[in-house]
């Protein structure tokens, strides 16, 4: 994996910022490797946010996603959640 200093060396912002919305339904199992594969897509990027939307899910999706090690509407990521009941 690269270093901290060159991934920041590769930052180009020039580029606009990207928002990532991604709904979710039941997707304990596959949020964690979704959101590895978009932070290296988004790591060329100097500004971007993922927002992580769960829409009542009734699996772990959710605590995963509080889980991150990111506090929920800060950072790059936050999560909003749907509670239908």
């Amino acid at each position: 994996m690269d270093s901290a200093k060159e991934l920041a060396s590769n930052l180009d912002c020039s580029l606009p910022m990207v928002s990532v919305v991604v709904p979710m339904l039941d997707e304990a199992e596959n949020l964690s490797p979704l959101i590895i594969a978009i932070f290296n897509v988004l790591a060329p990027f100097c500004r971007f946010e993922v927002v992580l939307v769960d829409d009542g899910s009734k699996d772990e999706t959710r605590a995963i996603a509080l889980d991150l090690g990111l506090p929920q509407s800060s950072g790059p990521v936050s999560v909003l959640v749907h509670d239908w009941s």
